[in-house]
Parts: C-alpha cells; structure tokens; sequence
C-alpha cells in the first residue's frame, strides 16, 4: 500500500509540473517579447514604496521568481521580497514596480527554469 501512495502521489506531482509547463508555454505564446525575469533570488532590490504602518517600505531581498507573473499580473514577471527590518513578505510585486538592483545575489542560487 505505501508503493502504491508513493506512486499516487508522483503521479499527482507530475501532473502539477506539467501543468505548470504548459501555463509557462501559454505565456510565452502570450507575451513572446518578455524575456527572462531580470532579477533573480537573494538579489536585494530597491521597490517603489508601499506604505506599512507608520513606514514606507522602498527594498527588499527576492525571495522568490514567479515567472510570467502571478494571478492578477499578466505580462510581467512578479517577486516575492522580504523586507527584513518590517518583517515582512511582499507578495506578487510586479517587475515594472522594483526600481534598480541594489546588489546582486551572493549565491549560484537561481530561480526555479521549467
């Protein structure tokens, strides 16, 4: 029975990877002239301020690439950045909304290329 749920849970795996792939070959066919995300994980970016609280939040770190954007971003690539001094996780932030890079990423570490 546990060779059967492991095999189950493959299928269910590859089945949100293909699925994955062909929402990234749609996009392509959508926006051919968009071209690869142009910041990449543990880059710290400067944003357009978003107000938090009592402060305006203008940088953060890439934590994750969401590329050809998320639900309400169409067209552009969007960012997950976390602002270390808030604490807080910025989600969905469109390319067209990070200002410049900072600095560039310490690591190899590359966002996820279906």
């Amino acid at each position: 029975m546990e060779k059967q749920l492991d095999k189950n849970m493959q299928d269910i795996l590859q089945s949100m990877i293909d699925s994955q792939k062909q929402y990234f070959d749609r996009q392509k066919q959508l926006y051919p002239d968009l071209g690869e995300p142009l910041y990449k994980i543990n880059d710290l970016v400067e944003i357009k301020p978003i107000r938090y609280g009592d402060k305006d939040i203008t940088e953060g770190v890439v934590l994750i690439v969401d590329k050809y954007g998320a639900f309400e971003i169409e067209g552009d690539h969007s960012y997950d950045i976390f602002n270390k001094e808030a604490n807080l996780l910025l989600k969905h932030v469109a390319q067209k909304s990070v200002i410049r890079k900072i600095r560039e990423s310490t690591t190899e570490e590359r966002p996820i290329d279906w």
